[in-house]
């Protein structure tokens, strides 16, 4: 169970090329979403953020899975979440805490990177 100083976000890019469909026309980039969000519905202290650019287009459909505890905070950068395989994983590993309590699996330990520089996004909506 998580408590007040532990929480889990989920950043979910959906700018100039994550997410769009004219760059990516077979994936479902509504319904991942729609997946991501239901994933962490029942997740205690958990949130999913719309960013928009996180500079690091090269690795399109970027999702950052962000754990903070007291003052510690862990990133888990994710690029080119591209299918249906990825994003069932993900949402799967997200219902059962994420980072709090399971490693990344196997399927998305190919899609993990760290990136270039410090990268806070240009703002999000939700």
């Amino acid at each position: 169970m998580a408590d007040r100083t532990d929480r889990l976000a989920v950043l979910v890019c959906r700018d100039c090329c994550c997410g769009n469909p004219g760059k990516h026309p077979d994936e479902d980039h509504d319904g991942q979403l729609d997946a991501i969000r239901s994933a962490m519905a029942g997740v205690p202290d958990a949130v999913v953020a719309i960013t928009k650019c996180l500079d690091v287009c090269d690795r399109s459909n970027v999702v950052v899975v962000r754990h903070q505890r007291r003052r510690t905070r862990s990133d888990i950068w994710l690029g080119g979440v591209l299918d249906t395989r990825q994003t069932d994983a993900l949402c799967a590993w997200l219902r059962g805490g994420g980072p709090r309590s399971k490693p990344l699996p196997t399927v998305l330990r190919v899609a993990a990177f760290r990136p270039p520089h410090p990268v806070h996004g240009r703002g999000g909506r939700s």
